[in-house]
């Protein structure tokens, strides 16, 4: 017989959240080196457009990452 898939832990959603935050700013990361260090443009492709594009979708995921830890600071903790 199998077993139903266990729902998420509460701090195993926090977890989530902070990956959020984490991999906001590794894409930010990836941008900034594609605006900033990378001068060749290959197949057609500007990559220092590409970097900047990186660069401002990394900073809506952190903004929103961040507001949705602050509107519920307490979310993956919990006493048991």
């Amino acid at each position: 017989m199998r077993r139903p898939p266990r729902r998420p832990r509460k701090r195993e959603q926090g977890e989530e959240l902070m990956g959020t935050i984490v991999s906001s700013l590794v894409v930010i990361a990836v941008g900034a080196i594609l605006r900033f260090a990378v001068t060749e443009s290959g197949w057609g492709i500007e990559l220092s457009v590409v970097g900047v594009v990186l660069m401002i979708v990394g900073a809506i995921g952190l903004v929103l990452g961040i507001y949705f830890k602050v509107r519920n600071p307490y979310r993956g903790t919990y006493a048991r």
